[in-house]
């Protein structure tokens, strides 16, 4: 009976700590917030996350860095090789997560395939892989890579479908003590 009630609590806690751990981002009271205009779809970053940026003086060069900090009161995002203003930046990119596990997959299946539809044909001397057999393989090794590459990223084009934003959802300090 007691054992019983000891397996209780350290599922509580566990569950408690696994769920305070994973609901860490939501408390953090500055953020990075990109929104679509006229829509409620927001996207948000939070410190320690990665940004892949374009700046509006190099719009065609991608960069990757982590935030380190973000300050609301100069409007300014710290990154860990710069910084830079929301106002600065040109595109936001995102990798479409659904469409390259999909394409990984389709990748797998096609290596499999090719595989064990040779291994068949080398193992066994009354088995020979044919042409179909083959031309499935590559067509979906083909489209698996396609796949993630045309549509693996998404990019969002700020000043005209999006916009950055620094949120601070921080409440003042109170300007008295009570006693």
């Amino acid at each position: 009976m007691l054992s019983l009630n000891y397996k209780w609590i350290l599922s509580l806690v566990l569950l408690a700590s696994a769920t305070l751990s994973y609901g860490q981002q939501a408390l953090q009271p500055i953020y990075i917030q990109v929104e679509e205009i006229n829509s409620t779809d927001l996207i948000k970053y939070y410190l320690g996350q990665t940004l892949t940026y374009s700046t509006k003086e190099y719009p065609d060069t991608w960069r990757k860095s982590k935030i380190v900090n973000i300050i609301p009161e100069d409007n300014l995002i710290v990154l860990q090789d710069n910084y830079l203003r929301p106002e600065e930046i040109h595109s936001l990119q995102r990798n479409n997560k659904g469409v390259l596990i999909f394409g990984h997959a389709l990748s797998k299946f096609a290596a499999g395939w090719l595989v064990f539809g040779a291994y068949a044909s080398i193992a066994d001397q009354g088995y020979k892989m044919s042409w179909t057999e083959v031309v499935i393989g590559v067509v979906a090794a083909f489209i698996g890579k396609g796949m993630r590459k045309l549509f693996g990223k998404k990019k969002y084009p700020m000043d005209k479908f999006y916009r950055v934003r620094i949120m601070d959802i921080r409440f003042p300090q109170p300007k008295f003590e009570t006693p």
